[in-house]
């Protein structure tokens, strides 16, 4: 008696198929999440890399900047102030990216100092930027226009008097006058305090030369005030310049300090690419094996499913053509099995069993046992009387159709 199968060939063919289809979608998406793995790794490897990148760029920015600093501290150029001022602001949003950068959690304290640090760099430029628009960006405002236009006016006046027919007394104040502007001059250009005293100097020997010059009181006048307000903006100069200088030191500090941050945040973006590399390779082999598991166990459990398959359908397929050729050679005393199956198999075993079970008696009771095989004639009696019995009797003719068939006459002669 065997098992009782419920589902057909065909439906355990295709659940076989469904099941082969099931273990490829799977495997499908074991890739599919390898893949996303793999990539959620390499964003973390590209994020480490754009940050590595970012710092190298901004690095040179700030040193650019710092440059910039050095020039402007030469030049004192209004358009240079501009310049500085528009590459901090982009420096400044560039460190303002970088922050919202989707790795930069790692640095987060380094970009928070590196946001004051600017800050700080912000809080000194700035007035720094107004000590030189205060001294002049050139020689026609500031402090250096009304310097020059006071020394102007003693200019003027000194070379009338020497053109006018001067003597010893003029040409010792145009002298005193040059010397002064000579001794202005190198002070600006250098800012050495040395020649602050050497310009000093030349200042009171001026005023000395004025007083030895006979002049109007117009003159006087003019020259007496032409000469306190060279004074007078020639101090504030100085006073300006030097507070320029102090500021500009401390900004090139306040350079110098975000160096070491800048060093810090690419130190952390180098390491942290170099793990992400190596995690990177290691999840492309764990993604790898566990592909080939996938696969591996998809295609066994494949093969077996498919064996097992075949076999409860071989099997019993086989047992079934032993019993039709048994019956086919007139030996009904054979077992027929899966006569209780619900598929094809069964369907064919069903009509089998049949024929291979005598008629009951009529009594109804159970079939009488059949007789042993000793009892029964040999397979070529059983065919040749089976082929006597499919073969016709010809019948007996009646007396009419006995008679002998008419003879015609014969011929005249």
């Amino acid at each position: 008696m065997s098992t009782k199968i419920n589902l057909s060939i065909r439906k355990r063919v295709l659940l076989l198929a469904v099941l082969s289809g099931l273990g490829v979608a799977s495997v499908g998406g074991i890739a599919l999440w390898g893949e996303a793995a793999l990539g959620r790794v390499e964003a973390e490897a590209d994020t480490y890399a754009t940050l590595a990148t970012r710092a190298r760029d901004l690095k040179a920015d700030i040193f650019g900047l710092r440059g910039a600093a050095t020039e402007l501290a030469g030049a004192r150029s209004g358009p240079l102030i501009d310049l500085f001022q528009k590459r901090f602001d982009e420096t400044a949003t560039s460190v303002r990216d970088l922050g919202q950068l989707g790795g930069a959690a790692a640095v987060t304290t380094q970009i928070r100092a590196l946001e004051q640090r600017l800050a700080e760099v912000k809080g000194l430029f700035d007035p720094l930027a107004k000590s030189y628009r205060t001294l002049g960006t050139s020689q026609n405002d500031g402090l250096n226009d009304a310097v020059r236009s006071a020394a102007g006016e003693m200019e003027a006046i000194s070379r009338a008097k020497v053109l006018g027919g001067g003597g010893e007394a003029e040409f010792r104040l145009a002298y005193a006058l040059a010397a002064a502007r000579l001794a202005e001059r190198r002070y600006m250009a250098d800012h050495d305090q040395e020649l602050l005293g050497e310009m000093e100097t030349a200042a009171g020997r001026l005023e000395r030369a004025i007083g030895r010059v006979e002049l109007d009181d117009a003159e006087k006048a003019t020259m007496t005030k032409a000469l306190a307000t060279y004074r007078g903006a020639l101090a504030a100069w100085v006073e300006e310049d030097r507070a320029a200088f102090t500021t500009y030191e401390k900004l090139i500090g306040a350079f110098d300090l975000i160096a070491p941050v800048l060093e810090e945040i690419g130190k952390i973006a180098l390491d942290g690419q170099a793990a992400s590399h190596d995690a990177l390779a290691e999840a492309r082999a764990a993604n790898a094996r566990l592909l080939l598991f996938a696969a591996g166990f998809v295609l066994i459990g494949t093969v077996v499913l498919s064996l097992l398959t075949g076999r409860s359908i071989s099997r019993p397929l086989g047992g079934l053509r032993g019993a039709m050729d048994q019956l086919a050679t007139g030996d009904l005393d054979c077992a027929i099995d899966g006569t209780d199956r619900r598929d094809e198999i069964g369907d064919m075993a069903r009509p089998c069993s049949s024929s291979a079970t005598p008629p009951p008696n009529a009594a109804g009771s159970r079939p009488s046992a059949r007789a042993p095989p000793t009892s029964r004639p040999s397979a070529p009696k059983r065919w040749k009387r089976s082929c006597a019995a499919s073969t016709p009797v010809p019948r007996p003719r009646s007396p009419r159709s006995a008679r002998p068939p008419p003879v015609s006459p014969a011929p005249p002669r």
